[in-house]
């Protein structure tokens, strides 16, 4: 919702600029605000790119505002100030970080790769073992499994919403949330390995299913993500020598 709120303003001020240059209008600038519109709502990845496009096509369409003259110079004066004092306010909120606790997301500033976002360890541990197969995950982590893993790994979902469709990521969900989608799931899918990101509340109920059922074999554990293996011939080796006992791990990590 915090995201939400600068996206709503931008398209006000966007669209009203083609209002007060309607003398003047491109259908080129509008078809394109209207594309681009268009695919920021479908997904929230393509709200930076609306961004791109409504900034330059206001910048023409409110150029006469900023035409000296006496009153139009006060306004200019009085857009600029906003303007700067809106962007310093950003600017601290993401440098100090709370931009993104008031955005509810596990991002921050600064430069590199953020472990803590991704199963950094989790991936290390099946690449190191040479493990392949196909995995249970949560979406937010495909990508990171995709370009750790490919081809050895083969994820069920992963952030390219667009592509899988709306009902392919609702049955990824219940998959995870719904113990008989899951296992319907893994008949018609053959999972070999779940991959799990405990943090998130909603997967926690699979987890303590996968505890107490034999067929899956915990393995490997971190500060945010669980591994389970299916108990079949191609695991055996990596079960024998890495097995854990789910009760005092997952004990320990606050999940039983």
């Amino acid at each position: 919702s915090f995201l939400q709120i600068p996206f709503v303003i931008l398209i006000l001020v966007s669209g009203a600029g083609f209002l007060f240059n309607r003398h003047k209008l491109r259908l080129s600038h509008l078809l394109l605000w209207f594309i681009f519109l268009f695919l920021a709502l479908r997904a929230n990845r393509n709200i930076s790119f609306f961004c791109v496009i409504s900034v330059m096509v206001s910048a023409h369409n409110l150029k006469a505002l900023f035409i000296k003259s006496t009153r139009r110079t006060a306004f200019s004066t009085a857009a600029i100030i906003l303007g700067l004092g809106l962007a310093g306010f950003l600017m601290a909120e993401i440098i100090d970080g709370r931009f993104y606790l008031r955005d509810s997301t596990l991002r921050k500033f600064g430069s590199g790769f953020y472990f803590e976002k991704y199963p950094v360890g989790a991936g290390r541990f099946l690449k190191e073992q040479g493990w392949r197969g196909k995995i249970l995950n949560q979406m937010t982590v495909g990508g990171y499994l995709i370009w750790t893993g490919d081809p050895a790994w083969k994820v069920y979902l992963d952030g390219r919403v667009q592509v899988y469709g709306p009902e392919t990521v609702k049955r990824h969900i219940q998959a995870i949330t719904e113990e008989p989608v899951f296992q319907v799931e893994d008949r018609d899918y053959g999972f070999d390995a779940v991959l799990l990101d405990y943090r998130e509340l909603y997967v926690r109920p699979l987890i303590r299913n996968l505890a107490d059922n034999p067929d899956w074999i915990l393995v490997y554990a971190d500060h945010h993500s669980v591994i389970f293996l299916k108990n079949q011939p191609s695991n055996q080796k990596i079960i024998r020598q890495y097995q854990l006992s789910p009760e005092g791990i997952l004990s320990y990590l606050g999940l039983l």
